[in-house]
């Protein structure tokens, strides 16, 4: 009955923002089932958890559908507490002896990164904000199994941590170029830098895969992202002009062989001078003998040669 009056709940409904918040509605009741079922160890909790990934599937497909606003916001910070009270149902029932929460964790993590790619097509700045926050969650629960002595839910966690600090490069990389990327960039790198430090407490204590993977996610994390790409488009930039400048200094070296070709005729025309300091002094024997038709001849090379 309770399912039959839910699905006719959505069906009446014609907005899909309505149909969002509906969906999630349900969803929180599938949360109170699995709390309830968890304390009896019943497999039928798997019926609460498949009813639950049925209602966020749901209402991520209803959010597409409706208009921005601050919808996906509310949508993003609906299932994040909806994760919270899951982790909370799988700390106190251990986790391995319920399945079930373990995969409706899972469920919830993957709903709520897709309701922040959601956000951060109108709101990157504040989807990176409830990014780091959940990075930041999972490293706390990271360092609470550690604590427990529980380093299979520590791991599970540093894992959840991975895929949130993914979505962060994501958004990093689609907003490259724009005026949101300064505000990004220095969010992440603020995070990294204090998020390291705290992983450091007990880095140690999980496999070295898994920390690996992790201070590879923080080195990512303190990358000026947008900076390096635009130096990278830059550096080749930079260097091209580099041989276009070199083009001209050769260019200028051929210039100066050209102004010694010049050189040359100049030489060419010191003798031509030379040539004609003879033939002026021979205009003066011409001038003395006129008679023998020599300055005649001397006179207009010497105009040609002017």
């Amino acid at each position: 009955m309770k399912i039959a009056t839910e699905s006719w709940r959505e069906w009446i409904e014609s907005d899909a923002a309505e149909d969002t918040s509906l969906q999630l509605e349900f969803a929180g009741r599938r949360i109170e089932e699995m709390e309830r079922i968890v304390e009896k160890s019943s497999p039928d909790i798997n019926i609460a958890v498949a009813g639950y990934e049925n209602n966020i599937d749901k209402a991520l497909i209803y959010l597409n559908e409706a208009p921005a606003d601050n919808l996906p916001e509310d949508v993003a910070m609906a299932i994040s507490e909806q994760l919270n009270r899951i982790e909370l149902i799988e700390d106190v029932s251990g986790g391995a002896s319920q399945p079930g929460i373990t995969e409706a964790e899972q469920i919830a993590v993957n709903g709520h990164m897709r309701s922040l790619r959601y956000l951060s097509e109108t709101m990157p700045v504040r989807a990176s904000e409830l990014i780091i926050a959940a990075m930041q969650n999972h490293l706390e629960l990271a360092a609470a199994g550690i604590a427990n002595g529980n380093t299979v839910r520590a791991e599970n966690a540093l894992r959840y941590f991975n895929g949130y600090a993914s979505l962060g490069e994501e958004t990093r990389d689609d907003y490259a170029g724009t005026e949101a990327e300064t505000s990004l960039d220095a969010l992440f790198r603020q995070a990294a830098n204090q998020q390291q430090q705290f992983f450091a407490m007990f880095s140690a204590q999980v496999s070295p895969q898994i920390a690996n993977e992790v201070q590879m996610a923080f080195q990512r994390m303190e990358q000026n992202r947008g900076q390096e790409t635009g130096n990278e488009g830059q550096g080749p930039g930079n260097q091209e002009p580099e041989p276009v400048n070199e083009e001209p200094e050769p260019a200028s070296g051929g210039q100066e062989p050209g102004n010694q070709e010049p050189g040359p005729g100049n030489e060419e025309q010191e003798p031509g001078n030379q040539g004609q300091e003879p033939d002026n002094q021979g205009q003066e024997p011409g001038n003395q003998g006129q008679d023998t038709g020599s300055g005649g001849g001397n006179n207009p090379g010497i105009q040609s040669g002017k």
